[in-house]
């Protein structure tokens, strides 16, 4: 007869071999002899969650917690809270893996444990802390380098994310790389070049994953969004279109598809197709933060549907962000702005918890910029040989898709959306590392910048035109950079009622970079130091060297706004230029409903219908006499 602990062994190595009916009928026999022996007990939650049955599991590990009570294995509390993560009980899992750090604060498997439930949770810069204090406890340990990478990505730190991602595939063996895995790194960093903007990179690494998982709906759906970024249309749509009937229940391939409608003007396609989705999985957040761009109203299911998802005590933090937004889009086009509010004020509370971001960062990085050196720039004008960029900075939600869809009805103009290219070679040559009390930036350096920025719109002017839009409004940190590494480019500054422009950001769920502008402190704080710097800028140029579109001047007068701004182009005046709403092409932004319509002043002092709810704001940016 086997000895018992043989048996148990046997159990180990068939559950660790994957051999689950064969462990189940072993341990079944043994189970019939001893029902309250905890080591059993523990392999039958093991095997309950091998087959995914986390309900039966979770109650296996609670009773073996009860019954080792009180000197409970460390292990028990990992396989309850590895259950929850399963069972998406994220908070659950949370709270053993905090308890477990309280008493040991360097055990390598909870904390990393601890940052996949932060994963979850889309709480990445936290989860990443508790990722590289694994690592820093034990560098050999690999496998945490993927999870620090995908973190990475997700804070907006691509080029790091890049660098990890090859360090990691630099520790394993690629001949025994589980195929999918490999797949799924390729995918990852052609995610993060697509980030950066450096496309033959994305569709390198992109097709490379393709090639070791093909046809796989999220590696298409990615292809899909180099191919609308490189103004592919057709063949982004088509992939959207393919990756969409292929798997119709992952929201991702429906936001695809949706959001590229949207951008081509078929707002009733895609408002069938957000109807559908939320009727049958009405927890998509990404689904739901598509809202805002259809015209839904209360007397819609699609308002009773949000609402109950936004009440229900149930529903994921992220989803009840997005919900809170909107609800929030929904009752202010039917003019319930005190309701409005109340969702909007708590989704961007709830959001800038999460992200636990402070203000104080930009704001630090806005003095830095101001005290950037920069050589002299006389030798690396090659105005002949490359296109005229035009910049169009300011902040965001101040007319700047307006303007540059204008722009872009001009025969000799290409605008090619906002690009991150000058923050990323910035960053490529650590101009950008604000952590530094001075930069001098060189003359080798300044021609390198200009080089590299040529070479990576190249594929983005398709058309070769000889003016070129890079419509960023975050570039108004780089203003000094431009003028000495592009000395020929424009820079065209679009301004709009702070308020106005105050509202409409906090009404907008950016990506990383604008974390400071959900709460209405670090709003005005951020606004009042993008004001300072712009006037340092006019200080330090003229303000000849940047010109100032002002939308609501542009909506009383927009002929005479259009004709000054293509004078200061050196362009001639075309009438497609006042006729912008009919040009068909990709908007990559949040206004890209609104830039196919005619001019209209129904934003315009828009502000007033939230004013007592906004009086902190007006408050901060009176004092700071900008109002």
């Amino acid at each position: 007869m086997i000895d018992k602990v043989d048996e148990i062994n046997k159990i180990y190595e068939l559950l660790n071999s994957n051999k689950l009916n064969e462990a189940e009928i072993l341990l079944n026999k043994l189970f019939q002899l001893n029902p309250e022996n905890i080591e059993l007990l523990n392999l039958k939650g093991e095997l309950f969650k091998k087959l995914g049955k986390y309900l039966e599991a979770k109650d296996i590990f609670i009773k073996v917690k009860e019954l080792s009570s009180p000197n409970i294995p460390i292990q028990v509390f990992l396989n309850l809270a590895d259950v929850h993560i399963s069972l998406k009980e994220y908070d659950d899992a949370e709270f053993i893996y905090n308890n477990i750090i309280a008493m040991n604060p360097n055990n390598i498997a909870v904390l990393n444990g601890l940052g996949r439930v932060l994963v979850n949770k889309m709480m990445y810069q936290q989860a990443l802390n508790q990722f590289n204090k694994a690592y820093a406890l034990d560098e050999s340990n690999y496998s945490i380098l993927f999870n620090i990478a995908y973190c990475l990505k997700f804070v907006g730190e691509h080029n790091q994310s890049i660098d990890v991602f090859k360090k990691y595939l630099k520790t394993i063996n690629l001949n025994e790389v589980n195929s999918k895995h490999l797949a799924s790194i390729y995918l990852e960093m052609g995610i993060n070049y697509l980030a950066i903007e450096e496309f033959d990179d994305a569709l390198n690494y992109i097709m490379k994953s393709n090639d070791l998982n093909p046809n796989n709906p999220h590696t298409l759906s990615n292809l899909g969004l180099v191919y609308a970024k490189t103004d592919r249309l057709d063949e982004a749509e088509s992939l959207f279109v393919d990756t969409y009937n292929l798997d119709k229940t992952t929201d991702i391939f429906a936001y695809n598809y949706c959001h590229i409608l949207l951008l081509k003007g078929k707002e009733n396609e895609a408002r069938q197709i957000i109807e559908k989705f939320i009727s049958e999985h009405p927890k998509s957040y990404r689904m739901i933060r598509l809202i805002e761009k259809v015209k839904f109203n209360k007397s819609d299911n699609m308002f009773n549907w949000v609402k109950n998802i936004h009440n229900d005590s149930e529903t994921p933090l992220k989803v009840k962000i997005e919900s809170g937004f909107g609800m929030f889009s929904i009752l202010d086009k039917e003019k319930e702005y005190e309701e409005a509010f109340k969702y909007l004020f708590e989704a961007n509370n709830l959001y800038n918890e999460m992200q636990g971001y402070s203000y104080e960062r930009i704001l630090k990085f806005h003095d830095y910029c101001k005290s950037i050196r920069y050589a002299d720039n006389t030798h690396i004008t090659n105005q002949k040989k490359h296109p005229t960029p035009i910049f169009i900075v300011g902040m965001p939600r101040s007319g700047t898709t307006l303007t540059e869809q204008i722009l872009d009805s001009h025969s000799l103009v290409h605008g090619a959306g906002e690009l991150r290219v000058i923050e990323e070679i910035a960053k490529k040559y650590e101009i950008s590392n604000y952590s530094q009390n001075e930069f001098l930036v060189n003359k080798e350096t300044l021609k390198k910048f200009q080089e590299d920025y040529f070479e990576a719109i190249k594929p983005l002017n398709i058309d070769n035109k000889p003016y070129f839009v890079d419509k960023m409004p975050g570039n108004y940190l780089f203003v000094s950079l431009i003028k000495a590494a592009l000395p020929w480019s424009k820079i065209i500054h679009c301004k709009r009622n702070p308020m106005d422009t105050c509202l409409s950001i906090y009404t907008k769920k950016f990506v990383a970079d604008f974390h400071a502008f959900y709460s209405l402190d670090g709003l005005a704080r951020s606004y009042i130091s993008y004001n300072d710097l712009m006037h340092h800028w006019y200080n330090k140029f003229g303000e000849n060297i940047i010109f100032d579109v002002t939308y609501e001047k542009l909506l009383d007068n927009p002929e005479e706004k259009v004709r000054g701004l293509l004078s200061y182009l050196g362009l001639e005046y075309e009438d497609n230029c006042l006729e912008f709403y009919k040009n068909e092409r990709f908007v990559k932004t949040a206004s890209s409903v609104q830039v196919r319509k005619k001019l209209y002043n129904t934003s315009v002092e828009r502000w007033k219908n939230y004013e007592q709810q906004l009086t902190p704001l007006y408050k901060e940016l009176k004092k700071a006499k900008i109002i």
